[in-house]
């Protein structure tokens, strides 16, 4: 596979099988517990495995042991890149996994496991794999012979694999606690949006509200309203045919372009003509619902940085009324707790998720005055901000990765050993 890039001064050509073992063989006691990785337990984003489980040692899959590295050779896992490096099994030397793994392991004085696990992980490597697999549709694999007799590679002397992979795993280090950061900080999210949207700020005086069959306390000088007593009458979106993407149209906003987090998708992108469309065009304010299918419920409020927009007919446009309603403030709701629970409370056992105008107009929430409003809507903006800067971060960090695997693996760059 390797074979049109230069050998650099000192590295070693040859095939993978020259410089690691393939599922080398692991003799346990049939009668004893070992760790057990099931497939769900690896993840590309991570280098070891997140739990493991308890099996005989005369369960069938794949045998291994410390340092060794599992490469998942079965789509969509391959694609997906799960790969792990056993660094520390809980109860012993040894495991099992699922026989959906291909067990590589380092020859002494050759190879290192750290470089082994990032040459494996590498988007080029994996790309191969996939080029070989065999099977039937949905069953694809990745066969034992692809890493015995077909990859071919250059490696680099051992000090100099350690010392890729030392830089390769500070950088992996850096991305597992910006990833820590963000998932403590939707955390303060969600634990912010109970306490404000419920408590309010600064409030000592408290009221039971009935709200269903439920019970609700809320601040004394807050109400519980609709989204039809607060904003304009619902508006279905266009029933029209979406085109090829076009910076001169206008963007179609349909349902599956509206991601969990309320911004719009990047890619796929679609667009409209604006003639006989121009009553869907979203302005500043607007917040769409989607009405029908798995995304139901999802909520986007128009920002003008998206362009110009029209929606599509499976969304519902709300207009909050501006003296009673802070469009942010009811696009945070909708990312609530009680949104939520009312959502599912809404759906019907066995028929297509669906929520029309009606329905979401009739959806009870607290509603305190506008400038609480805008001041829990400008926290809970805050913490967004800082999400989107540390996701941001993280998107710096993949791609710093990426092009240190490609430069370090290739030997393109290289580094000094002591």
């Amino acid at each position: 596979m390797l074979s049109k890039i230069k050998v650099p001064e000192g590295w070693k050509f040859g095939n993978f099988s020259d410089f690691y073992e393939i599922n080398p063989r692991v003799l346990l006691d049939r009668s004893k517990n070992y760790d057990f990785i099931e497939m769900a337990a690896v993840e590309a984003s991570d280098r070891s495995p997140h739990y493991y489980l308890q099996v005989k040692g005369n369960k069938n899959g794949s045998k291994f042991q410390q340092k060794d590295v599992i490469f998942a050779r079965i789509t969509p896992c391959t694609e997906n890149g799960k790969v792990s490096i056993i660094t520390s099994l809980p109860n012993s030397n040894f495991g099992i996994g699922s026989t959906e793994f291909i067990v590589l392991r380092k020859k002494e004085n050759i190879s290192d496991e750290n470089y082994l696990y990032y040459f494996v992980s590498w988007n080029k490597i994996k790309s191969f794999a996939v080029s070989r697999m065999r099977g039937t549709s949905g069953r694809q694999r990745v066969p034992n012979d692809v890493f015995k007799f077909e990859l071919t590679m250059i490696l680099p002397p051992l000090p100099e694999q350690e010392k890729i992979a030392a830089i390769l795993s500070s950088v992996d280090n850096a991305i597992q606690a910006t990833n820590k950061v963000i998932h403590k900080t939707k955390k303060l999210k969600k634990g912010l949006m109970q306490q404000l949207l419920t408590k309010g700020i600064g409030h000592t005086e408290f009221k039971k509200v009935k709200v269903g069959y439920n019970m609700v306390e809320i601040p004394d000088n807050w109400i519980f309203s609709t989204i039809g007593n607060t904003s304009s009458k619902g508006k279905y979106g266009a029933n029209a045919s979406s085109e090829e993407y076009d910076k001169d149209k206008p963007r179609y906003v349909r349902i599956t372009d509206i991601l969990d987090t309320g911004f719009l998708i990047k890619d796929k992108i679609r667009s409209i003509i604006l003639d006989g469309n121009e009553e869907f065009l979203l302005t500043e304010g607007d917040i769409i619902f989607a009405r029908s299918g798995a995304t139901v419920g999802k909520t986007y409020l128009y920002n003008k940085k998206d362009g110009i927009c029209i929606y599509a007919g499976y969304c519902i446009r709300f207009r909050p009324i501006s003296n009673l309603l802070l469009p942010n403030y009811l696009f945070y709701v909708t990312k609530s707790g009680f949104y939520y629970s009312w959502l599912k409370s809404m759906m019907k056992v066995g028929a297509q998720p669906n929520i029309n105008e009606k329905e979401f107009s009739s959806f009870k929430f607290p509603l305190p005055p506008l400038p609480e409003q805008e001041k829990i809507a400008a926290i809970l903006s805050s913490v967004d901000k800082l999400i989107l800067n540390y996701n941001i971060n993280l998107s710096k960090l993949n791609l710093l990765k990426k092009s240190l695997m490609q430069q370090l693996l290739t030997g393109k760059i290289r580094v000094k050993v002591n």
